[in-house]
């Protein structure tokens, strides 16, 4: 029997049913389909949503549902990857997500980035969604809450996502983590360090006893060399950009987790002077 050749809107109309039937089930193909705003302070033009390696790593295990202590090296993209992941769970999977920021205002752009996710997708891969300041409300309670971190984010509500970015500058977020652990499905903790800090604070410890294995949490590391467009010369550009802020390029594009975690004291002075001050102290008299 032959096939007739099927016109061109009959083609449309099957590739928007494919399109329909794909997304939902592949987070890494919503993102194909994903419009983001560039970084580039002089032209921020809306771009296509091209993952990164390490992007597209996180994304596949975000698919997987586990829960993640991500320590990073600044703007590597991860807001939006987070962005996206919010949305698709919410509009796809009727889930209830929680994103919290360490204030108001990252709070409320974090709802302008789904926003601006979701106008620019094909009108046939929008979820049923109603957006409002800090809030995204969808059906049979799923949704995006966004909250900036206060004594009392989060308490009394169930997630089945919660999203914790920047939890190194939470002024609240031991407290926030408690009141979410008992009723999350799945907990994203990621930051960059606080050189303010150092090895201490919420962010800190949670990495280091998920990668002790006293937390149910993966510990990753996504440092210097994320970004696949940044080269040395570009690392180097840095170093004189921050002259004046000792320790800076260390804390905000660190080569390893002891580098992201160093004291502000220790990166403000030559390490190996400091140490050999340190060990030619006399005891103190008693």
């Amino acid at each position: 029997m032959v096939t007739a050749e099927r016109t061109p809107a009959e083609k449309a109309a099957l590739m928007i049913l494919a399109q329909r039937d794909i997304v939902p089930q592949s987070f890494a193909d919503f993102c194909y389909f994903v419009t983001i705003r560039s970084d580039d302070p002089i032209n921020p033009a809306p771009i296509p949503f091209q993952l990164w390696p390490k992007q597209e790593e996180f994304a596949q295990m975000l698919q997987e549902g586990g829960s993640y202590v991500l320590l990073k090296e600044r703007q590597i993209g991860m807001t939006w990857l987070d962005a996206a992941y919010l949305y698709w769970r919410a509009a796809y999977h009727g889930w209830a997500c929680g994103y919290f920021s360490k204030g108001q205002d990252e709070a409320k752009k974090q709802i302008q980035r789904i926003q601006y996710i979701h106008e620019k997708l094909p009108a046939h891969l929008r979820g049923k969604l109603k957006f409002m300041a800090e809030e995204i409300v969808g059906e049979d309670g799923a949704g995006i809450q966004a909250f900036p971190s206060t004594e009392n984010a989060g308490l009394s509500y169930t997630l089945q996502l919660a999203v914790m970015d920047e939890a190194a500058f939470h002024p609240y977020g031991q407290e926030n983590y408690e009141a979410l652990k008992p009723a999350v499905k799945q907990i994203i903790i990621q930051s960059t360090a606080d050189p303010n800090l150092g090895p201490s604070g919420f962010m800190h410890d949670t990495y280091f006893k998920s990668k002790r294995g006293e937390m149910p949490y993966q510990a990753l590391f996504f440092g210097r060399g994320s970004r696949p467009d940044r080269d040395e010369a570009w690392y180097e550009r840095q170093v004189k950009r921050y002259a004046g802020t000792p320790g800076a390029v260390q804390r905000l594009y660190p080569r390893n987790v002891a580098e992201a975690f160093a004291s502000m004291v220790l990166l403000r002075f030559d390490r190996e002077a400091v140490e050999e001050g340190r060990l030619a102290c006399r005891p103190a008299l008693r």
